[in-house]
């Protein structure tokens, strides 16, 4: 006879609103799984200390992977940590872009990678090595004025090989500062890089003005002061001052945000176009059920100072609400009410526990050792099943109920009888080496949609329906009958999914 055995299963997925970009940029929602690269990158036999320098990775012509180079101060080292995107089996090429010079470099590239799921190539200590070759670049240098002074560096050398220039001012006269391809570099006479790409450096002397403009968005945010005409070196102070209702957010050049502060302060070394940013005063309102099994609220949030905030709670099965109170004082006795938002607030919904019914309360030990769901109000005689499911890390040991333990089991089902206060218990583990995926949920972050899927070399055969959908604190938020998952109704955070596969045995 076939036996049906039920394997309980929990996902952790993250809904979101958006990411910054490199020149390339991947798609990680269109793969379930990935792997990671711990590299170095060597051009001509140069390993790279270009903060500047971002690689490719690509499967035919679809980028698959990007990261720049940035320095590891307590290695002395400049490292990638690249996550690559695809199906085992995947080969990818790799490019290399130089922001430096807003280019993508045509070079011969050794490596291949072969794409395996969660796998990791290279480490911190003993890094894989990218090795790029070929190419030359012509490095110019000249002096403006010409006559107010000398400059070296300059000539053709291999794509990657160290260069420095240096600036030495004519006698009584004045360095300023270097341009490279026509915007400001540094106030140092001498500059070190790698040579990726042809690139023209003017070493200035003598002396410099440029202008700085301001403005205000929106206009009636506030006022600004500050702009003019700066020699360069000099130092700039602009000043926002919000009017009433508003704040100072910060300080943009283009969509570039400079600073956060209302008085913001910099050296002039070439024209600035600067924007101070104002905001409408914002509120939070936040709203907690009591007990937290009691219901679902909505309408919490954040709202602009005179926004209309709605309230409104759901009770969940066996609770009845009573009323909304704040600061101890009750302010409603309906399930909704509204009010014009002038500060911030915090209200709690409180519920009664119907008659016949019993409440079943669940926790986690510690608390970020993991999640308990299932609790809530139930009635006598109904079987109630609680879960327990640890994070990264960590391992279940079992549920107790005033210190005693009632199950060494994540899943825990018992008939209801009265109250109850059940604890998960979770161990904190070291030394994990790798963890087997049971599952696949995709994508992870998602915008709405989320599939849960079984991997193909599971022993399970299906899913059972229901799926269903936790906050972190423990409560029901959505059951769905279908798969994939809409998740488009939840507020943007990080909830718990929850579904049982079916094992034949």
């Amino acid at each position: 006879m076939k036996k049906y055995l039920f394997t309980m299963m929990v996902w952790m997925v993250a809904v979101l609103a958006g990411n910054a970009q490199n020149h390339w940029v991947p798609n990680p929602y269109q793969f379930p799984t990935n792997m990671n690269v711990v590299a170095v990158i060597e051009v001509n036999g140069f390993e790279q200390t270009n903060e500047f320098l971002e690689i490719g990775a690509f499967y035919d012509d679809e980028c698959r992977g990007s990261m720049m180079l940035q320095y590891e101060e307590t290695l002395d080292r400049y490292l990638l940590f690249m996550t690559l995107y695809g199906e085992n089996g995947d080969d990818f090429t790799f490019q290399l872009y130089d922001h430096l010079s807003e280019r993508e470099l045509v070079l011969d590239c050794e490596n291949e990678i072969t794409f395996h799921s969660n796998a990791i190539v290279g480490s911190v200590l003993n890094p894989y090595v990218f090795s790029f070759a070929g190419g030359s670049c012509a490095v110019n240098v000249v002096a403006d004025p010409p006559e107010g002074g000398t400059v070296t560096g300059g000539g053709t050398v291999p794509c990657g090989t160290p260069c420095t220039v240096t600036a030495t001012p004519a006698e009584g006269g004045n360095f300023v500062e270097w341009h490279l391809n026509g915007a400001f570099l540094t106030t140092s006479p001498s500059y070190s890089f790698n040579a990726l790409a042809d690139l023209d450096f003017k070493a200035f002397f003598g002396t410099l003005s440029f202008n700085v403009s301001v403005a205000a968005d929106p206009l009636v945010g506030g006022s600004v002061t500050g702009a003019g005409v700066y020699q360069a070196g000099e130092t700039c102070t602009v000043t926002a001052n919000p009017n009433a209702s508003y704040y100072f957010d910060c300080w943009k050049e283009g969509d570039v945000v400079v600073s956060q502060s209302p008085a913001y302060s910099f050296v002039v070394h070439e024209d600035h176009d600067l924007t101070a940013c104002f905001v409408q005063h914002w509120f939070v309102v936040t709203a907690d059920a009591d007990p937290q099994e009691g219901g679902v609220i909505e309408g919490a949030g954040t709202y602009l100072e005179g926004e209309t905030c709605h309230l409104s709670v759901t009770p969940n099965e066996g609770f009845t609400f009573r009323h909304w109170i704040e600061n101890d004082g009750v302010v409603s006795n309906d399930l909704s009410f509204s009010f014009v938002v002038t500060s911030h607030r915090a209200f709690k919904a409180v519920f009664d526990i119907n008659p016949n019914n019993y409440l079943i309360s669940v926790s986690a030990n510690p608390p970020e050792g993991g999640y308990a769901v299932g609790g809530g109000a139930y009635l006598e005689g109904t079987e109630c099943e609680v879960f327990a499911a640890p994070v990264s890390h960590y391992t279940f040991l079992n549920w107790t109920e005033n210190g005693t333990v009632v199950s060494t089991e994540p899943s825990y089902t018992f008939t209801v009888t009265g109250d109850r206060t059940l604890v998960a218990n979770f161990q904190h583990v070291e030394g994990v080496d790798e963890i087997e995926e049971s599952c696949i949920v995709y994508p992870n972050p998602t915008h709405q949609w989320v599939w849960v899927k079984l991997p193909a070399d599971t022993s399970a055969t299906h899913l059972a329906m229901p799926i269903k959908v936790y906050t972190l604190q423990g409560q029901l938020v959505l059951t769905s009958a279908e798969n994939p998952v809409d998740l488009s109704s939840l507020a943007p955070g990080t909830y718990l999914i929850l579904g049982r596969a079916i094992v034949k045995k």
